[in-house]
C-alpha cells in the first residue's frame, strides 16, 4: 500500500506504508471471525491515520514532537504500529526475515488480526 497526493497536478507516491492482503474478510477462506478484522477495515484504518497526519508524525522519523511553549524539547514516541516488519509480501507469508518458513494459513490469519488490532487501536 503506498500513499500518494496531487503535487503540480500530478498524483505522486508520496511513501510506501505496508503491504496488505485484500481477500481477509469476517467469513470465508480466510476468516478473522470479526467483522472489524478484515482487508477494508484496515485500509480505511491506515488512511484515517495517514489523512490526520497522525501516522506520519508518529511513525516515521523523527520520533518526537516539540514540547509546545518550549525550544529545542522534545517528547519521544515509540511507534505503536510496527509496519516495518510487514514491508513486503514475503513478510506476510515467512515467520521472519530470519526465518525462512512459510506461515501455515491460521498462523497467517493470526499475523492478520494481530496488525489489524495495532491499527484499530491506535486509530480509536
Amino acid at each position: 500500500m503506498y500513499l500518494s497526493r496531487i503535487i503540480g497536478g500530478v498524483e505522486r507516491e508520496v511513501c510506501v506504508i505496508c503491504h496488505i492482503p485484500e481477500d481477509i474478510e469476517a467469513t470465508g477462506t480466510f476468516a478473522t471471525g470479526s467483522a472489524d478484522l478484515n482487508s477494508y477495515t484496515m485500509l480505511v484504518n491506515i488512511f484515517k491515520l495517514f489523512n490526520e497526519g497522525r501516522l506520519l508524525y508518529n511513525y516515521l522519523p523523527p520520533y518526537n514532537i516539540p514540547i509546545p511553549g518550549t525550544t529545542n524539547r522534545y517528547t519521544y514516541l515509540k511507534p505503536q504500529i510496527h509496519f516495518n516488519r510487514i514491508r513486503s509480501i514475503d513478510n506476510w507469508l515467512r515467520k521472519s526475515d530470519y526465518d525462512p518458513t512459510v506461515l501455515t494459513k491460521s498462523e497467517f490469519i493470526d499475523r492478520f488480526k494481530h496488525y489489524a488490532q495495532e491499527i484499530n487501536n491506535y486509530t480509536f
